[in-house]
């Protein structure tokens, strides 16, 4: 059966992205932006690199601005290829990136709208069930963490367009399915196409079993499935096929050690705020400090800011399993698989799929909670449609439970207010008015039905969720997101890096940069974070970085080793340890924390945003291409690390993964680089070798006057090659033929699915 979309389904979903822009319009157009966690210090310089690559004109095989450089176009963290992105090149910078956010919102809305439609409830419920996901605290709060909320959005149209699919198989809908199943695989975001094709899964598996001849459909489910998955592998290829291979050179090939797969698995305790808006932020833990910050091994906070999915959501969902509502036990499993995934490592189900090596590469199993709320919004719009039906069993359920809850509510209250363990009573005062509201809404639907009550329902919804999830989504003014005034002198222009050093004593838990953090609340510590230039925020001014950490965990190797052995050699708290190490990384300038005195603490605390927190030194750098003094061999990183710390006070040595020589000295005439090349000019006495601190990788090339030359393994991470005596001329270039051979596989493929709909062959 088809269910065009009619007039009133436009309007209906006309006024839902309208409400997206009144609940977003600082944003559309206040030039305010969203930016807390990884979204101001990991994504937004990321997409500033990627932008201005792209901007470059040559075609962005290679990020030469992190850890010396690595593949930008095969790491699917970059988004390259990802068509949304495109905003990002051709709009104003911070525009471009905040729209490309709330696209995704929109994106989602719709998506919801089309499925809800599709599955028979009414235009009243589907507002309700879109509103319910979209607005939820668990997807609002992946406004900072973009690939899995950019995946997550794409969920429901996916299934709604599987369902077209599966009922005609046609090219059109093939090519439209596969599409959108394409960008998830684009992203490279695991999780969200695990839950994706999770749900997919239990939708193909539902319609078997309820079918009568259950051979036939399954045959017919598995074509389905199996095209749709096979046309969007084929489209997804322009990406898919490097970052395949990418992965094997990265640390992604070692398994996660299992502390790092089962960070932020969800504690049990935190569900209750499900139910109660960030409810542990407002109680206390023994030593006084907020309960969410306690509850998380490793961690001060939650990867999901915000999980309330709304307190009219979960009772009418309580309601409806109660009441037998058709689906309930889908419902139940559902939630049930969801919850015990992402409780992570507080089952035992989490060690057993790792030792499977299921989930060894796996990380934060709280995302796992996304699929929770996608199924409470479907779940609460079907049973929110049978409660408008006038269900009196269901509406009695319902309304018992919401009485039940206000009860809570009041006593809940009264503890707060007596000065009880449940701290300020200002959070309570709320949720008994939203708990009164709900309950009297409810009341009123007993005897009164019809398009005014529907459309109460659908603003209490609103209304209870933008105020419940307010702290997940904060938004700060538009100069937070200018280069940090630290580096605001340094000459992007010189051919040096920057070591932040701050941010290492940070990883590494320095007690006067924790307390730097620490006292610093709320947007406070992401002014903090911003004038500390954490992690790669120089990039913004198209500044190198190097020694960098590994937020996304997609380094190369030799630069993962070679960090590794730098953290070692730190930890031994020698003088100067690190020197060695940030000549070799070409570090030219060292960002190091100013003293932290009651001048400084006054400010962070009275105005986080003009606390200058750090200064910029320079450092002693090697130049980025120069010719080795003396060179000895280390194949591997402990060697490397030895000799390192056996030779700290030699800086002309050199360690390579090749047989040494005495080479002879040669000068370094002028270089000239792009985004994928470097161009040496050089003159060599004699038999000599040229260091380029450039990160080593097997798509790297190189030629001496027009000659293949190897290139040769140098200081663990980066490259160099043996040099001939006289004036050369050495090209340095990187090129994977990957690219252009998927770009060509994902091209054809459009095509060939594009010309078939076009001449309406059926699949």
């Amino acid at each position: 059966m088809k269910f065009p979309i009619r007039w009133s389904d436009r309007t209906a979903l006309a006024l839902l992205l309208a409400l997206l822009a009144v609940a977003y319009a600082d944003i559309l157009f206040l030039g305010r932006g969203f930016y807390i966690s990884d979204l101001s210090v990991y994504h937004y310089p990321m997409k500033h690199v990627v932008r201005e690559a792209v901007r470059s004109g040559e075609f962005p095989y290679w990020n030469r601005l992190y850890s010396g450089g690595a593949p930008l176009a095969a790491n699917p963290a970059y988004e390259l290829f990802y068509p949304p992105q495109w905003l990002v090149y051709v709009l104003p910078f911070h525009f471009g990136v905040q729209l490309h956010v709330l696209l995704h919102f929109t994106i989602a809305m719709a998506g919801m709208v089309l499925l809800l439609r599709r599955l028979g409830v009414s235009i009243a419920a589907t507002a309700f069930g879109s509103i319910a996901f979209v607005f939820c605290g668990s997807y609002v709060s992946l406004s900072s963490k973009l690939p899995i909320l950019f995946s997550i959005s794409w969920m429901p149209l996916a299934l709604w367009l599987l369902m077209r699919f599966a009922e005609e198989r046609t090219a059109r809908r093939l090519l439209m399915l596969a599409s959108v199943l394409a960008m998830q695989l684009l992203l490279g975001e695991p999780a969200g196409v695990m839950q994706t094709w999770a749900i997919i899964g239990g939708w193909s598996l539902l319609r078997v079993l309820r079918s009568r001849q259950k051979k036939a459909v399954a045959k017919g489910i598995a074509a389905t499935l199996g095209a749709a998955m096979a046309a969007a592998i084929l489209i997804a290829a322009v990406q898919l096929l490097p970052a395949i291979d990418f992965v094997r050179d990265t640390v992604r090939t070692r398994a996660f050690d299992f502390r790092v797969v089962a960070n932020w698995s969800t504690p049990p305790v935190r569900l209750v705020e499900l139910i109660l808006p960030g409810v542990l932020r407002h109680v206390a833990a023994a030593n006084g400090s907020a309960l969410i910050t306690t509850i998380y091994a490793f961690r001060t906070d939650a990867y999901l800011t915000e999980i309330y999915a709304g307190l009219l959501i979960v009772l009418l969902s309580a309601a409806g399993v109660l009441a037998g509502v058709r689906g309930r036990w889908l419902f139940v499993g559902t939630i049930a698989a969801s919850i015990t995934l992402a409780m992570g490592d507080h089952t035992p189900l989490l060690r057993v799929l790792y030792d499977t090596g299921l989930l060894s590469s796996f990380r934060f199993p709280e995302k796992f909670l996304l699929t929770a709320a996608f199924a409470i919004a479907v779940w609460s719009a079907v049973v929110f449609d049978r409660l408008l039906d006038g269900d009196r069993r269901l509406i009695r359920w319902a309304s018992g439970l919401a009485i039940v809850w206000l009860c809570v509510s009041i006593v809940l209250l009264v503890r707060s207010s007596d000065g009880g363990a449940l701290g300020t009573s200002k959070y309570f005062v709320v949720n008994c008015v939203r708990a009164a509201s709900i309950a009297v809404w409810l009341w009123l639907v007993r005897t009164q039905r019809g398009r005014a009550m529907a459309a109460a329902g659908v603003l209490l919804l609103a209304a209870d969720l933008w105020y419940g999830t307010l702290n997940a989504v904060p938004r700060e003014r538009r100069e937070f997101f200018d280069p940090a005034p630290a580096v605001a002198n340094i000459d992007a222009s010189a051919p040096y890096r920057v070591f932040n050093e701050v941010a290492w004593l940070g990883w590494e838990g320095d007690p006067i940069v924790n307390e730097m953090f620490n006292i610093a609340q709320g947007s406070a510590f992401s002014w903090v974070m911003r004038n500390s230039v954490f992690p790669e925020l120089p990039a913004l001014r198209g500044l190198a970085v190097a020694m960098e950490d590994d937020i996304d965990l997609t380094s190369l190797r030799n630069t993962d080793d070679f960090r590794q052995a730098f953290k070692g050699t730190r930890s031994s708290r020698l003088p100067d340890a690190d020197e060695p190490y940030a000549r070799m990384a070409n570090v030219g300038w060292r960002v190091r924390q100013k003293p932290f005195d009651d001048a400084l603490r006054q400010q962070i605390l009275t105005d986080a945003s003009k606390a200058v927190t750090v200064e910029v030194v320079p450092s002693t750098p090697a130049p980025r291409y120069a010719f080795a003094g003396r060179l000895e061999r280390a194949p591997d990183p402990s060697g490397f690390r030895y000799a390192v710390e056996r030779n700290a006070a030699d800086t002309s040595v050199a360690y390579i993964d090749a047989d040494a020589f005495s080479p002879a000295p040669g000068r370094v005439i002028r270089f000239r680089e792009t985004a994928n090349t470097a161009i040496i000019d050089v003159v060599a006495t004699g038999r000599s070798f040229l260091v380029a601190s450039v990160t080593g990788h097997r798509y790297w090339s190189a030629t001496i006057d027009g000659h293949p030359s190897p290139l040769v393994a140098t200081n663990l991470a980066y490259q160099g090659l043996v040099v001939p005596a006289g004036a050369h001329t050495i090209e340095m270039r990187y090129s994977n033929l990957l690219v252009p051979i998927g770009g060509v596989i994902s091209l054809v493929s459009l095509v060939a699915l594009a010309a078939a709909a076009w001449f309406r062959r059926a699949y």
